[in-house]
């Protein structure tokens, strides 16, 4: 309600997912949402955010806007995108989020979005999931482990994961596949990430100050203390560019606590059996389970909806045949 007040207009950013979905499914409590704005952003090659933006939109009864992008629009608001960040970019959708702010700021002057949700309520459904799989990895290095236990880890992983809490991390954290990262990356370029010595040094710095409680809650603090802060330097950068404020509710510190403190069963509980692979202890299980509750009480249509990467697509784009 507090990051409702605002003396210019407001509208929200709507990515197609449960958290923005929920955040304007609930200032319905505490405004009218006649005349209300909303922002959406996709790619020609992926139209499915836009689909299921529009949908909560109609539902909704709001002012729906959105924005379609395809290559040459990408490369257009590249450089403008790098100036704002000042720096390189951070996850390769900058250039997207700061053509939404542009077309957001046509209408208002302030918005609110998802961002700090998974974080605090369990959303990466893979990663956090995987956190029991470090200790299989563990129990299989110590003998603890049958045959039926070796293979579901290969399978899951296609080797043997690491058991150090970092590097078990930084295998399942990154924004590139491995495929893609094949295709884009230069030799030297990949031979320097592999011996970064930097970047497990910085995770295990992260894991240092996370809660020492309980592995899900490591994870999410490594999250929280890592990942969300670039998130929303990446927000504030792109939309202050533009002259427009960002505000991220589900960062308030206590619905944070609230999040890192809920039983696992209402965030992620992936099912348990010692011959199922990662992905089949996933099936049918989706993270942030009590905001997708209250979606669903809502009546949000996307309240079971899986939760999509807004990557773009880079492989298509930037492949080889475009190094020149």
């Amino acid at each position: 309600r507090a990051r409702l007040v605002s003396e210019v207009p407001l509208g929200a950013m709507l990515s197609g997912g449960v958290d923005s979905a929920l955040l304007v499914g609930l200032i319905a409590a505490y405004r009218s949402l006649d005349g209300f704005n909303t922002f959406a952003v996709g790619y020609e090659r992926d139209v499915g955010d836009l689909h299921w933006a529009r949908r909560v939109a109609s539902d909704l009864g709001v002012e729906h806007h959105e924005l379609l992008l395809n290559r040459e629009d990408y490369l257009q608001l590249l450089d403008d995108s790098v100036a704002a960040l000042q720096a390189p970019l951070t996850f390769g959708n900058e250039p997207a989020l700061l053509g939404l702010c542009r077309l957001a700021r046509e209408k208002v002057t302030v918005v609110v979005g998802g961002e700090g949700a998974d974080e605090a309520f369990g959303g990466y459904r893979t990663l956090f999931g995987a956190v029991s799989w470090r200790r299989r990895a563990q129990g299989f290095a110590n003998g603890l482990v049958d045959q039926r236990g070796r293979e579901a880890l290969h399978r899951s992983f296609g080797m043997l994961p690491p058991t150090g809490e970092a590097d078990f991390f930084l295998n399942l954290y990154h924004w590139f596949h491995f495929a893609e990262r094949n295709f884009l990356f230069r030799n030297e370029l990949k031979e320097r990430v592999a011996h970064d010595s930097s970047l497990f040094s910085h995770v295990d710095r992260l894991f240092s100050w996370a809660p020492v409680e309980h592995d899900l809650e490591r994870v999410q603090g490594v999250f929280l203390k890592g990942h969300l802060p670039r998130l929303l330097r990446r927000l504030d950068a792109m939309s202050m560019s533009c002259g427009l404020e960002a505000r991220a509710p589900f960062c308030s510190r206590t619905l944070v606590d609230h999040g890192l403190g809920l039983p696992r069963a209402e965030k992620l509980q992936p099912h348990f059996g010692e011959d199922l692979s990662l992905a089949q202890s996933l099936i049918g299980v989706e993270g942030k389970t009590v905001l997708r509750e209250e979606a669903k009480r809502l009546n949000l249509a996307v309240w079971n909806r899986a939760k999509s990467p807004f990557a773009a697509p880079f492989l298509a784009w930037f492949g080889p045949e475009h190094r020149d």
